[in-house]
């Protein structure tokens, strides 16, 4: 790196190796730190419709000659971005620095795979101490106590914050140690939440944690030119710029989440930053459907009426989605934000089972989740449910309950997610409480074909999805790790139960995508039914063998040939984003909802 440092034409080249649909906007927000340092920047991104393999990345880099390259890393196909790094390592020679959930999580494992420097954390400030560091400039130390965490107390740092859900900083603090030689004491010892190997004593140095940033507005814009929007476009549309962030946080502390970037603090944008953007997109590209992509939106009262009201003043024809907490909305807050063209909400609502909830931690109960449930339905908003399935701990009775609370709120839930097979992520407190006892500790090391797709509906984020899920899977619910039973074990009874529900919520759906198609909804139903036992009772992988042979010998595109795209429902999302949500007549998403539940612009 000590080359690097008397280069003058800085080019940072980030990648995004998880295939993906739509354009990853927290790239654009590193993008804007990196160009008001003087950085060119560069994206390699894998799409499906450009697909990129590792020596295209190596190619990209070496092309347009990166001097930096940044990886944005997830658990999901881990070794993948491992082996991008190690192929760049090899070639050029450059900085390699990784960033995201996963690398937050497990620093030291990224270093010893080759990293020079891992980004715990908000990026933010910590690229903006790295471009000074880089260029010979004087940083202005936020270490300021010129501390440090060994290998060991990294990882214990983490487990602590995961396990015990304190704050990070707390954490870190009693584990925190001075540099244990003068030699490792320079500029890159003087940048907290960083991550990387001494060069001269050979010793792995993590930096304290920096608090995290409370003026979002403070930010440099973000760069959104930095994409090649044809890997995005549907239908004239570039997937990506519907999506909204407003907040940063979560005050959750459930087990299965993974807080280690952006914390339990929950910061705004001020509303006339978020309005700018929203100018920006109407104008530039037409889009009047947002979704607000916030971990919790409804959290601060006062930013949600804040929107609500610039919104209905300003742009009266626009509808957006949100996330939150069932035990953060009301009655007021809902018809404030229905009347100024909220149509969803997806609420983590995750059982019906008193004792599951609170074994994750969710702080609410039973008669919460209906209530809000049924709140928002009459406030005329749709709820999008996400529920957990597969928790190990679960016994018959409490699938039974999870089954009971799906009879009395079906009516007022218009989708349930279908990928809630639970998968314990590094950096949560499931995984550190659970892992040893189910020996799956480190399961993203394992080269095994279903640890490197340990991901949210894997078949979806795959360029052929047949080779990696049944039907059943695929139009009911995806129950992969459930079915493998890769990360828990599961009694035939358990399973049995558990299929019970599993096809009350895929059921429930046929009924929204497929309106008044009876006979549709029938068949997919009884093909599930065979899907789901020839999987469990003849052979779990004659189904995707078969299928997938008969479909590469069609040569289909890739794309086309996902339930994503053979129902069509990438294109209406997209024409949805250029003009709006059309007719309900026009949506199976909106087919057969009472006139008070579609959107504003539908009525």
């Amino acid at each position: 790196m000590s080359n690097i440092k008397n280069n003058t034409n800085f080019r940072f080249l980030l990648i995004y190796p998880l295939t993906v649909g739509e354009i990853p906007r927290a790239l654009s927000m590193l993008a804007g730190v990196l160009r008001k340092h003087g950085f060119e920047v560069k994206t390699a991104v894998n799409t499906f419709k450009k697909p990129l393999n590792v020596s295209d990345y190596v190619r990209i880099a070496k092309e347009w000659h990166a001097t930096h390259v940044g990886l944005s890393m997830y658990t999901l196909q881990v070794l993948k971005s491992y082996e991008i790094m190690k192929a760049i390592k090899e070639e050029l020679g450059i900085p390699i620095i990784l960033g995201g959930a996963h690398p937050s999580s497990e620093p030291v494992e990224g270093i010893n795979w080759g990293a020079d420097i891992i980004v715990r954390g908000e990026g933010e400030d910590t690229l903006r101490e790295l471009c000074e560091y880089w260029k010979g400039e004087l940083v202005q130390p936020s270490n300021v106590d010129m501390t440090m965490l060994t290998e060991e107390n990294m990882n214990k740092a983490n487990e602590t914050f995961a396990s015990k859900r304190v704050n990070e900083t707390r954490a870190s603090k009693a584990l925190e140690q001075p540099l244990s030689d003068i030699a490792s004491i320079n500029d890159l010892s003087k940048i907290k939440s960083i991550t990387y190997r001494d060069q001269k004593t050979g010793e792995i140095i993590s930096t304290p944690p920096r608090a995290l940033l409370s003026e979002l507005d403070d930010l440099p814009t973000p760069a959104h030119d930095i994409f090649d929007d044809d890997a995005f476009r549907v239908n004239n549309v570039v997937r990506g710029h519907h999506r909204l962030y407003t907040t940063r946080g979560c005050p959750g502390r459930c087990t299965y989440c993974n807080s280690g970037v952006f914390g339990n603090k929950i910061r705004c944008y001020s509303v006339e930053t978020i309005m700018e953007r929203i100018r920006e997109v109407y104008n530039e590209h037409g889009i009047t459907n947002f979704n607000i992509a916030d971990d919790n939106f409804t959290t601060k009262k006062k930013h949600v009426y804040g929107m609500c009201e610039a919104i209905k003043k300003e742009f009266p024809q626009i509808v957006w989605s949100v996330n939150s907490r069932v035990d953060m909305v009301n009655p007021e807050m809902l018809a404030a934000m229905k009347d100024s063209g909220c149509y969803m909400i997806s609420y983590g609502i995750e059982s019906g089972d008193q004792e599951t909830l609170d074994k994750l931690r969710k702080h609410v109960k039973v008669k919460r989740n209906y209530d809000a449930i049924w709140q928002t339905h009459e406030a005329g908003i749709q709820v999008f449910a996400n529920m957990l399935v597969g928790l190990p701990w679960e016994t018959p009775k409490n699938i039974q309950n999870g089954i009971d609370f799906f009879h009395s709120v079906k009516d007022a839930v218009h989708l349930w997610q279908l990928s809630g097979a639970i998968i314990p992520l590094p950096g949560t407190a499931m995984y550190y409480d659970l892992g040893e006892e189910n020996n799956f500790q480190e399961y993203w090391l394992n080269p095994d074909f279903h640890m490197q797709a340990a991901g949210i509906q894997v078949w979806q984020n795959s360029t052929n999805p047949y080779a990696l899920s049944t039907y059943f899977q695929r139009n009911m619910f995806d129950d992969n790790f459930i079915a493998t039973g890769k990360f828990f074990k599961y009694s035939d009874e358990h399973q049995r139960s558990l299929k019970e529900l599993m096809f009350l919520y895929g059921g429930h759906n046929l009924t929204k995508l497929y309106g008044g198609q009876r006979w549709k909804q029938f068949k997919i139903k009884m093909l599930s039914h065979l899907s789901y036992f020839i999987y469990h009772h003849v052979d779990p992988e004659i189904e995707m063998n078969v299928v997938n042979q008969w479909v590469s010998r069609k040569n289909k595109d890739a794309e086309k040939s996902s339930r994503w795209g053979r129902s069509g429902l990438r294109e209406r999302v997209a024409k949805k984003e250029n003009k709006g949500l059309p007719s309900h007549s026009d949506d199976k998403y909106l087919v057969n909802m009472p006139s008070h539940m579609k959107p504003r612009n539908t009525q």
